[in-house]
């Protein structure tokens, strides 16, 4: 395994701060009880109950390293794993430590035998905090995984429920009103004897049309997690699909159970005896563990709860029962052939399920990350769909006015501004009105029909022609789509009126050039222009939140070659 996977697998969700949770502080509680009891062959049978409150309290000192280190601000996540594993050694030799002082000071021992009790403190206790805070950190991210992934898919279905609602706006008559209201104000602009008809035009903007396009813009869906709670069911619904046979502890596990002994048996029995014990325990467990996970993944693998887990225990059990065989043939000649026997039986076990539950709860978890993403592809489509279909049915007075009209408003301003021709002004503002005039009439148009792709663009073009070069590509595959698309057809002829109106307008640019191109349920649109750089949201006023709620995604940037880039994502249906 690569560092960087065992770093990412195994040591962050080992240090993790889930360290400090009540099952993890339990069964080191339980793993320090028997140690203390059934792992001491100089104390046997003497004081009992104090040994185990005394291995109980001495696990407070343990705890309180491990939390003052937690509070350390470190921002990499590999520095900060591994001072927090180091805290789990230092804190289980303090755990060590304490329970000599305790011993030592009731007169149980004379002697506590710091030398070699704090080492295998550290050694037992750092790793049984590391297993079990890798399966209470995994737990947790598992939880906090499904209950994400079921809120979003409620979530999704209420999105998508919201698809097919029809329009509810009677628009043509309101357009008519407004159009008719700009056309007289437009006539008294013409009959004026001053020569203020740039500002008149412009307080028309300001002053009438972009208010009245922001009152009408619909309200927009947001995606947005919900907290629901992760009840009982769900768990059990989660944990029965669990692949905990598939995640059974491998043979690194092995090795560090063998060697867990290692400490006390040298002090008790020699070196030599040591090596030996750990080496019997070690050519014991490999075997087994292969031959369980053999029988389990061959015959219980449809077996569902609560029998598998009963069944993957008394593996456990029956493993743990050879690991003690091994280990009392390693020690019959000596003084105690049953050292570690009761410690092996019952720490086997736990170990062994807390990596069998912290691994299965990790494979869960990136199963349901990928779905997650997916889910989530899902969810930003959707709500850029309907926001779409609402600025398409609701929001159609506000596009009309934020494009088409706005547009003509300043195409006309920056005309004006630059001939001081009073023919020229005579013209342009009876060309306005014209525009203006064929408004209402072009909305008739504007309901289940597609719009013509060519002729929207065409126009554009022609808004612009002698003030910037536009050009405009789309594939005939891309077009095919747009035309059994109505609300997307629409939407995106305004958009492009709307990027090109604005890179016109804040970066000064000369020429622009669009493409636009079709992907499975998407358009892109990608635009780039030679204007001057666009800060912050200055480049879209109302479009901003046009373009945000009704595209899956949009981002700006400045090309290498000093040009503007604009690439849009619209959800087709």
């Amino acid at each position: 395994m690569r560092i960087s996977n065992f770093n990412d697998q195994f040591l962050l969700p080992a240090t993790n701060r889930a360290v400090l949770s009540w099952p993890v502080i339990a069964s080191s509680i339980f793993t320090s009880i028997v140690i203390q009891i059934f792992g001491s062959p100089d104390l046997e049978n003497t004081l009992i109950l104090f040994r185990i409150l005394t291995a109980a309290a001495a696990v407070i000192p343990m705890f309180l390293i491990i939390a003052l280190v937690q509070l350390i601000p470190l921002k990499n996540r590999n520095i900060r794993a591994t001072t927090v594993l180091v805290s789990y050694i230092v804190g289980g030799a303090l755990r060590g430590l304490s329970v000599v002082t305790f011993l030592e000071g009731s007169k149980i021992l004379e002697d506590g035998n710091k030398w070699f009790r704090i080492p295998t403190s550290a050694f037992l206790m750092s790793a049984e905090v590391a297993l079990a805070t890798f399966a209470s950190a995994n737990f947790r991210r598992h939880q906090e995984s499904a209950r994400n992934f079921r809120n979003e898919s409620i979530q999704l279905q209420r999105i998508l429920g919201q698809l097919g609602r029809e329009s509810k706006a009677n628009t043509l008559r309101k357009i008519q009103q407004i159009s008719t209201d700009i056309v007289q104000q437009l006539r008294r602009i013409k009959l004026s004897t001053s020569s203020s008809e740039v500002f008149e035009i412009q307080r028309i903007l300001n002053d009438y049309i972009k208010p009245l396009s922001k009152s009408y813009a619909p309200e927009t869906l947001k995606l947005t997690i919900s907290g629901s709670e992760f009840g009982n069911d769900s768990v059990k619904a989660e944990w029965k699909d669990f692949n905990l046979i598939a995640n059974l502890p491998s043979v690194w596990w092995n090795i560090v159970a063998a060697l867990m002994p290692f400490p006390t048996a040298s002090h008790f029995f020699g070196l030599k005896i040591a090596v030996m014990h750990s080496f019997f325990i070690f050519v014991t467990l490999v075997p087994c563990t292969w031959l369980l996970h053999k029988i389990l993944r061959k015959y219980l693998s449809e077996i569902l709860s609560p029998w598998r887990e009963f069944l993957i225990t008394v593996g456990y059990f029956s493993i743990a029962f050879a690991a003690v065989l091994a280990s009392y043939a390693a020690l019959y000649n000596s003084s105690d052939p049953k050292f570690y026997a009761v410690t092996t039986f019952l720490i086997y076990p736990l170990f062994s399920w807390a990596i069998a539950f912290g691994v299965a709860l990790q494979g869960q978890v990136v199963g349901q990350e990928i779905r997650m993403k997916k889910l989530r592809d899902d969810l930003v489509w959707a709500v850029a769909r309907v926001n779409l279909l609402d600025w398409f049915n609701q929001g159609l007075i506000s596009r009309i006015l934020h494009g088409p009209v706005q547009n003509s408003l300043h195409a006309a301003s920056i005309r004006l501004q630059e001939s001081s021709d009073s023919e020229n002004t005579e013209r342009v503002i009876e060309e306005l009105s014209q525009r203006m005039n064929e408004i209402a009439p072009l909305l008739q148009s504007e309901s289940f029909m597609a719009p013509d792709i060519s002729k929207s663009f065409a126009d554009l073009i022609e808004l612009w022609a002698d003030l910037v070069k536009i050009e405009i590509f789309i594939d005939q595959s891309t077009q095919i789509q747009l035309e059994q698309d109505v609300p997307a057809a629409y939407i995106i002829r305004d958009i492009c009126q709307e990027i090109c109106s604005n890179a016109i307008r804040h970066a000064g640019a000369s020429a622009i050039e669009i493409n636009i191109f079709a992907n499975d349920r998407e358009v892109t649109i990608s635009m780039v222009d030679g204007g001057d750089p666009q800060v912050g949201n200055s480049m879209f006023g109302i479009g901003t939140e046009f373009l945000s709620t009704c595209s899956i995604d949009w981002r700006y940037l400045r090309t290498a070659d000093s040009r503007n880039l604009l690439e849009i994502v619209i959800p087709t249906g």
